[in-house]
């Protein structure tokens, strides 16, 4: 028996690191240039990787200076950055830190994307391999699954999905163990260490792994009983039982990351994303978008109807390919290993479909995904990105079936092998590939230079003040946390900073009313004492930070803004809610004054554009949509006729709603908070975010004219 093992052992060790040695020449020769390990250029596109490549640089200096891992001090400053609320991967920081401290974060967050294909690949390669002991029919099942366009669209720019290796290792350690190789306490074990590592990685990813695991589980065990009579009796050998296990196991093991996730959960907001949009339309299973080599640029005509935007079409697997795919499910069916991946590879499909079906754009009827997506946490999934689990079965599916073959086994996989060739990225080119982005450069942080402005350890705001846009984290990184900065990067802005009226207008990209007062007071509270503005908005902020009160030094095309001592001195140090009152009172009269104003015109329209045009409000308040017409202004006020009165109303905080209502005067009809309901006065709305609402009737504006 020993001398049986022995050789077997070897062999699998030694087609391993063949397969693992095919898929990295294959992913270098795709994507690598030499900027991405000299440090000057990073495999992404956009601004998503500062993300990940910050998360590289500064967890390690969190862990290294006894700092608190989960919410990191440098960004969204003073209050700091909670990674686990924004798509970080600390997981992959930790697991390639001695790489980030040989080459550091820029080079080493390019090897991990080098090498999320390969690695993606020669797990899906042993999970095919284990079914079906036939080496080339799992290499070109590896090949489907880490070369695949989902795997490509995800490489330009979201690292916790395009790093895809735990996904088939999962299925992998629950194969061997339903043929027995390994006992209970392993398969937990594995499974534990495995998904950990997926929710550290993702967890958008660990969340749907946990869908499909269960369906691939389930079907397994019920080929060992009756349908019905398996779930009127699960007993605790069944395999779901010990896959919920080991995700308890999981949860306790992750349970300081699930506390920071949750410890400020009602501040934020639970949906942070419309995932039901980025779907796959059923056209991009056989026609390609632009990111693909072979027919990509031939029909935009068609794709530019699809939902979502490059790196977010992750459908297409190929006319030929899906013939194949389909071939491969009706003969490998009777196979007894092959029917828990059809029905995770038929149930994937609907899934990534969405909430309902799109053909060429086209909503043609509702799918299961409608109702799935208000489950938790689902609600954030985006289905596309449960491509990963299709062509991971695509790719299993079709080596089952190629390892069935006998006459024609190597003419099958030659041709399967080259249908597969047709999801290759767009990639080739010398100049320009989307996959090839230069790291952004300026003079101020070239050779120390930003050191004669700014002084460590000094908070700096970056302009514009965005929640995924900027270049504060990179920056932050090419300095080695030489600042901190109430820049961050996520989903969404801490509300602990967004709730100050400043910060409103510098994400809305608009100089609003009483601006300088409102930023002094936004910047003493958080301590910002430099303000950095690049040449394309210096003619907005420019003037608005001058009128503040701040001066500034140019350095190429960057502008470092300061205020003196003086003028720092005399900002009051004010509360947010003290500000957000100010702002919301101001703001309140002002529409106001606007209406008595038009109304003493004899305005036949009241709204927000009619307002500026006849010089009875401010052009820093204007309408919120343009050449739209619409009641709304830009800074979330609204000012219309309301049935026969006039309202009047602005977005505020409960505590602000009641001081503005006390002070609101004669002549009101009606008062709505949160709009639609009616005010109540002794109602106690504690800090609830709503639109306050007041109708007057013509009195309540004839002491505003």
């Amino acid at each position: 028996m020993k001398s049986v093992m022995i050789p077997r052992k070897r062999s699998t060790a030694s087609v391993l690191a063949t397969a693992f040695a095919i898929y990295t020449i294959a992913s270098i020769l795709l994507f690598y240039r030499y900027g991405l390990i000299n440090g000057t250029h990073y495999l992404g596109n956009g601004t998503d990787p500062f993300l990940y490549i910050w998360i590289f640089r500064f967890l390690p200096w969190a862990i290294e200076h006894l700092h608190n891992p989960f919410i990191i001090p440098l960004a969204w400053a003073p209050y700091g950055l909670n990674i686990t609320q924004a798509t970080t991967t600390p997981g992959l920081a930790l697991l390639f830190w001695p790489i980030t401290a040989l080459v550091g974060p820029v080079v080493s967050f390019n090897i991990v994307s080098l090498l999320s294909p390969s690695l993606g690949a020669t797990a899906a390669f042993l999970f095919a391999y284990e079914v079906t002991e036939r080496r080339l029919a799992s290499l070109i099942g590896g090949w489907i699954f880490g070369f695949s366009s989902y795997e490509f669209g995800a490489l330009l720019g979201h690292l916790q999905t395009d790093f895809v290796v735990f996904v088939p290792l999962s299925f992998l350690v629950i194969t061997i163990y339903s043929k027995g190789k390994i006992s209970k306490a392993k398969l937990i074990s594995l499974l534990t260490i495995i998904n950990a590592c997926q929710f550290l990685t993702s967890l958008e990813t660990f969340v749907t792994s946990g869908i499909f695991l269960s369906i691939f589980v389930i079907s397994i065990d019920v080929q060992k009983s009756n349908f019905a009579d398996y779930f009127r009796r699960v007993s605790a050998d069944s395999l779901i039982i010990l896959l919920i296990i080991s995700y308890a196991i999981t949860a306790v093991i992750i349970s300081p990351f699930l506390y920071y996730f949750f410890y400020d959960y009602s501040h934020i907001p639970h949906i942070l994303q419309n995932g039901g949009y980025f779907a796959i339309d059923l056209l991009n299973f056989i026609v390609p978008t632009i990111i693909t080599y072979f027919g990509g640029d031939l029909f935009s005509s068609i794709t530019t109807h699809f939902q979502g935007n490059w790196s977010e079409e992750l459908g297409y697997i190929g006319l030929p390919l899906a013939i194949f795919s389909v071939i491969a499910v009706r003969k490998s069916w009777p196979i007894g290993s092959a029917k828990p991946v059809i029905v995770t590879l038929i149930i994937a499909l609907v899934f990534v479909l969405g909430p309902s079906l799109h053909i060429d754009g086209t909503e043609i009827f509702l799918l299961p995904w409608a109702a799935l997506e208000k489950l938790p946490l689902l609600g954030n999934a985006l289905p596309d990105r449960m491509m990963v689990f299709v062509v991971l079965c695509i790719g299993v599916i079709c080596a089952i079936w190629l390892s069935q073959l006998k006459h024609s086994y190597y003419v099958a996989c030659g041709v399967v092998a080259a249908s597969a060739m047709l999801t290759l990225p767009n990639s080739f080119s010398i100049k320009k590939t989307p996959w090839y982005t230069h790291l952004p450069s300026a003079t101020l942080f070239r050779d120390g230079t930003y050191k004669r402005y700014i002084t460590k350890n000094e908070v700096v705001l970056f302009v514009p003040l965005s929640p995924s846009a900027g270049n504060a984290l990179i920056w932050q990184v090419l300095t080695n946390g030489y600042f901190r900065t109430i820049n961050g990067y996520g989903n969404f802005i801490p509300q602990s900073i967004n709730a100050w009226p400043a910060v409103q207008m510098l994400t809305g990209g608009q100089v609003g009313l009483d601006f300088p007062q409102q930023f002094n007071l936004f910047v003493k509270h958080n301590d910002v004492r430099k303000v950095i503005v690049p040449e394309a908005y210096w003619a907005t902020w420019g003037v608005a930070l001058a009128r503040a009160g701040w001066h500034s030094h140019v350095v190429g095309r960057l502008a470092v803004y300061h205020t003196t001592d003086e003028v720092w001195t005399k900002i009051p140090r004010n509360t947010v809610s003290r500000a957000q009152l100010e702002f919301d009172e101001a703001h309140m009269m002002a529409l106001r004054k606007a209406a008595a104003c038009l109304l003493g015109k004899r305005a036949v329209r009241l709204d927000p554009a009619v307002a500026v045009d006849d010089g009875c409000m401010s052009q820093t308040i204007h309408a919120a949509s343009g050449n739209q017409r619409t009641n709304w202004d830009n800074l979330g006020g609204w000012l219309g006729f309301f049935g026969e009165g006039i309202g009047v109303g602005v977005t505020t905080s409960g505590p602000v709603a009641k001081r503005i209502v006390a002070n609101a005067g004669a002549g009101i009809q009606k008062i709505y908070f949160p709009y639609p309901k009616t005010y109540q006065a002794k109602k106690k709305y504690g800090n609830k975010q709503g639109e306050l609402l007041l109708v007057y009737d013509r009195s309540g504006f004839d002491h505003l004219e």
